[in-house]
């Protein structure tokens, strides 16, 4: 799977609802964005282009009442970080 793809565990029944919150609150960026799930928790891994983008992609899946925690380990990456 390249790095580009959002990572799905079709064996979680949360990963659906998962994908879609994540597409509708950032469709430009949900390529790259990556999961894991965990009884009611989402560890939320990958980059995103600004602090404003990552607590979009928070708040997009606590929306999801199952979900009780969400780790946001998303990094942000400036656009100065992509000439290094």
């Amino acid at each position: 799977m390249s790095h580009h793809e959002i990572r799905l565990d079709a064996a979680h029944p949360l990963e659906p609802r998962i994908h879609m919150a994540l597409q509708q609150a950032l469709p430009a960026l949900n390529r790259g964005l990556r999961w894991r799930v965990r009884a009611k928790n989402v560890c939320l891994t990958g980059v995103v282009g600004s602090y404003y983008q990552k607590q979009v992609a928070q708040e997009a899946l606590l929306q999801i009442g199952e979900i009780e925690q969400v780790v946001n380990l998303l990094r942000v990456r400036r656009p100065s970080d992509l000439d290094a």
